[in-house]
């Protein structure tokens, strides 16, 4: 690797690598992914002394290092790019959305699109309040992982939830036989039940959203 960052990464990762771990790591992503086998705490560990090795990379070189690393075939690289990423929010302009979509449908699997979804897009679109339109294309892409972004990107706003989107969103995605938008739906408006109930109970019970999405949207108005 051309990157001083990631080449030392990269040797920290293979000198750490444990292979009994990467078989169960592998397996439980469906065996979609090779791992060294290093599990979040060390990994975290690493990275730090890593940065206190060469240094922290200012944001002009983040783009570079994430596609570099999402470039990689082991997952603690992608996650390692997910964590760079969440540590830049107040830096980021409104343009880092097409980073954020490179690395939502590169390698894309829960673990790391949920993540993407929740927090960086979450947060870029709160800041740029006209990234609305980047989520109402989306949500009609045919990248599903694209669409449960859309779904999911409010999760954390809580009282400041766009309903009106929000509920858009789960109805235009009403017929999806993926479980992962059919479970994106349930979550995002399980959490949106949390400030308000009502509102999501009202609209499970005229909506014809799966019995998945409904389950998961009705949990916790059930449990409370």
């Amino acid at each position: 690797m051309k990157n001083a960052l990631l080449t030392t990464l990269q040797q920290k990762f293979i000198t750490h690598a444990h292979a009994e771990n990467s078989v169960g790591m592998a397996k439980y992503m469906k065996n979609q992914f090779a791992f060294y086998g290093i599990k979040t705490p060390l990994r975290r560990q690493l990275q730090k002394q890593v940065f206190s090795q060469v240094g922290f990379p200012n944001f002009a070189k983040i783009t570079p290092i994430v596609k570099q690393a999402y470039s990689q075939p082991q997952r603690e690289f992608h996650y390692f790019a997910c964590d760079l990423v969440n540590a830049y929010f107040n830096q980021m302009p409104a343009s880092f959305i097409v980073t954020a979509e490179s690395m939502i449908v590169t390698y894309s699997w829960w673990d790391t699109v949920d993540i993407l979804a929740s927090k960086l897009v979450g947060h870029l679109v709160n800041a740029h309040p006209e990234l609305v339109e980047v989520m109402d294309n989306w949500i009609q892409r045919d990248n599903f992982w694209l669409r449960r972004t859309a779904i999911l990107h409010q999760l954390k706003y809580r009282g400041q939830t766009d309903v009106k989107r929000l509920f858009h969103y789960c109805q235009y995605c009403t017929d999806s036989k993926e479980f992962f938008i059919q479970k994106a739906i349930g979550w995002a408006l399980r959490e949106y039940s949390k400030v308000n109930a009502f509102e999501v109970e009202q609209f499970v019970h005229n909506s014809t959203l799966a019995p998945l999405s409904q389950r998961e949207a009705l949990k916790w108005i059930k449990n409370h």
